[in-house]
C-alpha cells in the first residue's frame, strides 16, 4: 500500500524498478528538473530587484539620496540588502524635503528679461506677438 503511495507522488508507473524510485527522489533533493530551477532562480532576482528598487524609492522619498544617487543605491541594495538598509538607519536627510524658501528666487517669472528680449528677437519675434501668444505653464 505505502509503495502504491510513493509511486503516485512520484508519478511513477505502478510497474517502476526501484532505479527509478531512486531516481525521482534524487532529482527532488537536488532541487528538481532545470526548468523549475531557473524558475525559482529567475523569481528570486525579481524579488530582489523589487525589493532594491522599493528601497532606493524610500531613501529618495525621506531625502537621504539625491537623485544623482539612485543608480549607486540601486547597486548596493542589490548586492547588500542588508548594508544598504543599515546605511539608510543611519542616514541623515540630505535633500530637504517640503518646500524651500529661496532667497534669491525672482519674485514674478511672467516678466521676460533681456536674454529672452534678444532671443526672441534674433528669431524674428517682437514683444508684441511674445505677450499676445504667449501661455504661462501651470
Amino acid at each position: 500500500m505505502a509503495n502504491s503511495t510513493i509511486l503516485k507522488l512520484l508519478e511513477l508507473d505502478e510497474n517502476a524498478k526501484t532505479e527509478d524510485v531512486a531516481a525521482s527522489i534524487m532529482a527532488l533533493k537536488t532541487g528538481g528538473d532545470k526548468a523549475t530551477a531557473a524558475t525559482v532562480l529567475a523569481l528570486k532576482e525579481k524579488i530582489e530587484r523589487k525589493e532594491a528598487e522599493e528601497a532606493v524609492q524610500l531613501a529618495l522619498k525621506e531625502g537621504k539620496i539625491t537623485a544623482a544617487q539612485i543608480d549607486w543605491a540601486r547597486e548596493y541594495a542589490l548586492k547588500d540588502a542588508d548594508g544598504f538598509k543599515k546605511f539608510m538607519d543611519k542616514a541623515v536627510a540630505v535633500v530637504p524635503q517640503g518646500k524651500m524658501a529661496l532667497k534669491d528666487a525672482p519674485a514674478d517669472n511672467t516678466k521676460t528679461d533681456d536674454v529672452d528680449m534678444a532671443i526672441l528677437k534674433n528669431c524674428g519675434i517682437s514683444k508684441e506677438d511674445m505677450e499676445k501668444y504667449y501661455k504661462k505653464e501651470d
